[in-house]
């Protein structure tokens, strides 16, 4: 047995012991097992490239080879299920076990070459035109990793034949025939296969859908019956898209016979030690070797029909789901409390939820949210409904915590008079609504009166400016309270200042000014101040009696022309300080007299005494003026002393008649009006 027949011995035995199993799902020991075997062909045909080495020895020349390989192999495919899962939801766990069988490697191939072989020294040309070639040899491919060589040998195919009919080896006559070469040839392909992968897309089926199981390389599924899948609808288990991957190294070589026949047994030189033949043959082997042509690498990706196994009937699922949740949740009155559940099952995939609270609430999902609008101990239930139908329940409990009430007060920041009445209004509102209407509030305005419980308003009076501040407590009915304080601005009152006095008056003559005091609320000031004044010069001041009026008379002191008179009140710690519109008071000059009190006769060229009062309207007199007489055509002034009088004394020097007399003063401008006195002077005869 040469190499190559060992080699090729060994492959066939270890692909005959190669066993792939593809599990989609383990189980445990089956109930009711069920099994389906189908057998699952596979198939790939492909080229190399083409090659033209170039050969140098004994056999030198140029070789063209094209090669074609066709693969095939059946093997068997079967899977394995329990009976009892085929149910909604129930864990189907087929097991596909791939049993490889037989296989085929066939090589056909194009081969040429032009060249020569050596023979003792000389050259023989041994060109042949193109020759087809097949080959098969049995080829078997195992599970992924593992490793067959597959090795074809082409029949021998005569290049030359002999020219020179035998000649035994009685002839005496060695010379009668030369050398005469023979030449065949064949080719030897070894293909080394090294299983990357088998692959395939796995599906159940059914008349509601399918649920694709994946592809790849097969691995360890959990395949269940979908829980959708209606009561009586056949199941079936299909692998498409088969593919058997390998890494494919061929070498191919051509193995050259050379022999030549001669009358006696000749030593023959050649590069390479011969193979004789027996001694006395007449036909000598001078030559048997192989020369590599190619060392190629490919893949191989052969494919086979789908294949599809019925399952069964599909029955309708048992199980209801088991549901598990929290004992118990917490939280507050009024806010959203979280509950969440799960179902297991095997159709609680997909499960609806309805909760029922106690307090009456209805819920639905396996998470959601339930508010409580009191506090307290709840309890509930919940169901979980699978898609077949089947339902699980579990009660819960839930402890809900009181809250005491938000409070606000209006008005935020209260500002109201003295001794007026102000308002304030508590807005409460519970977390818990329902507690709403049990709520009580209680007032407390800090100023020794009683604390008021009532209702969520309440009015309150202050007797005096200040910030006093107000509390208001709501309770609930589970005694949770909230106190609320808010701050009171107790003003004072605005007042308006009013004049009602004189708005004429005389120079130094008796005026009366007069104005009122009211507050915002038309009651009159009492006891107020109120100050009479025309700019800055204050004319007078009064106190104001119970009827909010002051008045008071004085002499005026103003000079005549008109002045805007204010009335004004400074205000104290409960009214606030006003004054009137400017009023315009007009003032005229007091009017005055001069009485003559001088002598009205005498004789020519004497000094005579002149005297003149003056006195106002009312007779008061008025010192320091500066009084004229006049007599005739002589002049003289004096002055009026404390007592309003005048006097001087004046020489006559006109001639004795009658003249007239005037007596004058220009008055005080804005003040006293200009007043004068006529007469007649006697100037007697001596």
């Amino acid at each position: 047995m040469n190499a190559a027949q060992t080699v090729r011995r060994t492959a066939i035995a270890a692909l005959a012991a190669t066993l792939f199993t593809v599990v989609l799902t383990p189980t445990a020991a089956n109930a009711a097992p069920a099994a389906q075997t189908q057998p699952i062909a596979w198939s790939q045909a492909f080229d190399l490239p083409d090659v033209a080495p170039t050969l140098s020895g004994v056999v030198s020349g140029t070789v063209g080879l094209s090669t074609h390989l066709s693969f095939a192999q059946t093997d068997q495919l079967s899977v394995g299920w329990d009976d009892s899962t085929v149910k909604q939801g129930g864990a189907l766990d087929p097991i596909a076990t791939r049993q490889p069988g037989p296989g085929t490697l066939t090589v056909d191939q194009k081969v040429h070459f032009t060249g020569t072989a050596g023979v003792q020294g000389s050259t023989v040309d041994i060109s042949f035109p193109t020759q087809n070639i097949s080959a098969s040899t049995p080829c078997s491919l195992g599970a992924d990793g593992d490793t067959a060589t597959c090795v074809t040998d082409s029949s021998d195919v005569t290049v030359i034949p002999p020219t020179c009919p035998d000649i035994p080896a009685s002839v005496p006559d060695a010379n009668t025939c030369p050398l005469d070469p023979q030449v065949s040839v064949k080719l030897r392909t070894t293909s080394t296969f090294s299983v990357s992968a088998v692959t395939a897309a796995r599906m159940l089926h059914g008349a509601a859908g399918s649920v694709d199981l994946g592809t790849g390389q097969p691995v360890t599924d959990t395949v269940s019956v979908p829980c959708t899948t209606p009561v009586g609808d056949p199941l079936a288990y299909e692998l498409s898209s088969l593919s058997l991957q390998a890494a494919v190294h061929t070498v191919t070589e051509l193995v050259w016979t050379v022999t030549v026949s001669a009358p006696v047994v000749i030593p023959v030189f050649v590069p390479v030690p011969p193979t004789f033949s027996v001694p006395g043959a007449p036909n000598i082997d001078v030559y048997d070797s192989p020369d590599t042509l190619a060392a190629q690498d490919s893949t191989l990706a052969a494919t086979a029909p789908d294949v599809s196994f019925a399952v069964g009937a599909v029955t309708k699922n048992n199980v209801p789901p088991t549901v598990s949740l929290d004992p118990m949740f917490t939280g507050d009155e009024g806010s959203p409390i979280a509950f969440g559940a799960t179902a297991a099952g095997p159709c609680a995939a997909g499960a609806t939820f309805t909760w029922n609270f106690s307090d009456g609430g209805v819920a639905y999902g396996d998470q959601t949210t339930h508010t409580f609008t009191d506090a307290g101990p709840f309890t509930g239930q919940v169901i979980a409904t699978d898609v077949t139908g089947l339902s699980g329940t579990a009660d819960f409990g839930a402890s809900v915590t009181n809250l005491p009430p938000a409070v606000t007060v209006t008005p935020a920041a209260p500002v109201v008079a003295w001794g007026r009445s102000l308002t304030l209004q508590a807005q409460a509102v519970d977390p818990g609504s329902a507690e709403q209407s049990t709520l009580t509030y209680a007032w407390d305005f800090h100023d020794g009166s009683a604390v008021t419980s009532g209702g969520p308003s309440e009015a309150h009076v202050w007797a005096d400016p200040g910030s006093p501040t107000v509390t208001v407590t709501v309770c609930d009915r589970h005694g949770g309270c909230t106190s609320k304080d808010v701050v009171v601005t107790v003003r004072a009152r605005t007042t308006t200042t009013s004049y009602t006095g004189d708005t004429t008056a005389t120079y130094s003559a008796p005026v009366t000014y007069s104005g009122s005091v009211i507050d915002e609320f038309s009651r009159p000031v009492v006891g107020a101040t109120v100050g009479f004044a025309t700019g800055s010069t204050v004319l007078g001041t009064a106190t104001t009696g119970g009827s909010g009026s002051a008045s008071t008379t004085v002499a005026d002191t103003l000079s005549g022309g008109s002045y805007p008179l204010t009335a004004s009140y400074g205000g104290d710690s409960r009214y606030v300080a006003s004054s009137s519109a400017p009023v315009s008071v007009t003032v005229t000059s007091m009017a005055t007299a001069v009485t003559y009190t001088g002598t009205l006769s005498s004789k020519p060229n004497a000094k005579i005494p002149l005297s003149a009062t003056v006195t106002d309207v009312r007779g008061v007199p008025l010192p320091g003026q500066t009084v004229t007489f006049t007599i005739g055509k002589q002049t003289v002034t004096a002055q009026t002393g404390a007592n309003g009088v005048a006097s001087t004394t004046l020489k006559l020097a006109q001639k004795p008649g009658s003249y007239p007399v005037a007596v004058s003063w220009p008055g005080a401008a804005g003040t006293y009006a200009a007043a004068s006195w006529t007469g007649v002077f006697k100037l007697n005869t001596k």
